[in-house]
């Protein structure tokens, strides 16, 4: 982490700790994940007004010592959905950080070594004093609780976040770009293109815009998305898996996409409406290779079906999200066929991407 600007560990600590979490079988890391840290900047989420935005903009200060810091984005980008709700989100209108730009990620410290909380109110009130809006309306303008798609954190990657992900590619541990700024996500897949090292983007909307996706395809990486309705999840199976990519990076005629689940007590679990008509339309349901048949699945006296109000309530009911999206579906026959192949193809897809990352290790 990274106090007002100041690392809180050494280049010396960050090879120990990496050797020893590759040691303990560690193959992929996030550098950045819901707070700013001495590696770079965090993506905000400032899309949706009220919700998890706030929280998280509070938590940086309280983890960080400061607020986020914000710019201009290259332009204003379209949602991850936009391309299935009629929005124009032709990803070759959109701009995007593209890696060279410098880094914004200064000592807002400058001189100033926080040693206590004193010291830190001082810092808090300075800072805030030079830099808090002037009008009602530059107020509102930043105020994280409006939401917006057209501010970016101005941090991008650090000078020790570029040697982590130096350190990281020496060892052919895989890189999560989710959750880390778009200039700081822009930055690195420049360091990685040249050494033909794939990133993973594995976990949904927190993975920036849709060029960085595009491009985290095209370099060899592999992209997933969350969401919790049947429709939406053939919708973004079929994005991930025609991301724009070389034949090389493909298995078949398939990019692959996997299921992004993001079961952290936060995100809402998969879930879709249905009634006991559609339960009795879904259960005993075969499995998509024709193998195996799923009943409503019990544990004790406990029933879990789909339909219950706790949706995907465990891992083992993903079989049943999967038949729900194939039965119950409002998207063509055509494209759902085309996600369930994205969706078992996307194993074989991250086990490739997973040999390109050793491949490349240590050059």
């Amino acid at each position: 982490r990274e106090l007002n600007g100041i690392p809180q560990c050494t280049r010396e600590d960050l090879v120990q700790d990496l050797d020893l979490f590759y040691q303990l079988g560690v193959r992929n890391m996030f550098p950045v994940h819901k707070f700013d840290n001495a590696f770079g900047g965090h993506l905000p989420d400032l899309e949706e007004g009220i919700g998890i935005g706030p929280v998280l903009y509070a938590g940086n200060i309280l983890s960080t010592g400061h607020p986020i810091e914000f710019e201009e984005c290259p332009e204003t980008f379209a949602s991850h959905l936009d391309s299935f709700s009629g929005n124009d989100s032709s990803n070759g209108n959109q701009q995007e950080f593209d890696g060279t730009e410098p880094d914004q990620t200064r000592s807002l410290a400058n001189s100033l070594n926080p040693y206590g909380l004193f010291e830190q109110l001082l810092f808090q009130l300075d800072y805030l004093g030079d830099r808090f809006p002037q009008s009602p309306e530059e107020v509102a303008q930043f105020d994280p609780r409006n939401g917006t798609d057209r501010l970016c954190n101005t941090r991008g990657l650090s000078d020790l976040g570029h040697f982590l992900i130096e350190e990281m590619m020496q060892r052919g541990i895989m890189i999560e770009n989710d959750h880390i700024s778009r200039k700081a996500s822009a930055r690195i897949l420049e360091i990685t293109k040249d050494r033909g090292y794939p990133v993973i983007n594995s976990h949904g909307s927190w993975g920036g815009t849709q060029p960085l996706r595009d491009r985290i395809a095209s370099q060899g990486g592999v992209t997933a998305d969350f969401d919790n309705t049947r429709g939406t999840w053939v919708d973004l199976l079929i994005e991930n898996g025609t991301r724009p990519r070389a034949q090389e990076f493909m298995v078949g005629p398939f990019g692959g996409s996997g299921f992004a689940t993001d079961v952290n007590g936060i995100s809402a679990l998969a879930a879709n409406p249905g009634d006991e008509e559609d339960e009795a339309r879904l259960y005993p349901f075969t499995s998509v290779d024709g193998r195996v048949v799923f009943d409503i699945q019990r544990t004790g006296d406990r029933e879990f079906s789909l339909y219950s109000g706790r949706g995907v309530a465990h891992y083992g009911l993903y079989p049943d999200q999967i038949a729900d999206m194939r039965i119950h579906s409002d998207r063509s026959q055509e494209d759902v066929d085309h996600a369930v192949d994205q969706l078992f193809t996307s194993a074989e897809a991250y086990l490739r991407m997973w040999e390109r990352v050793e491949a490349a290790a240590g050059r």
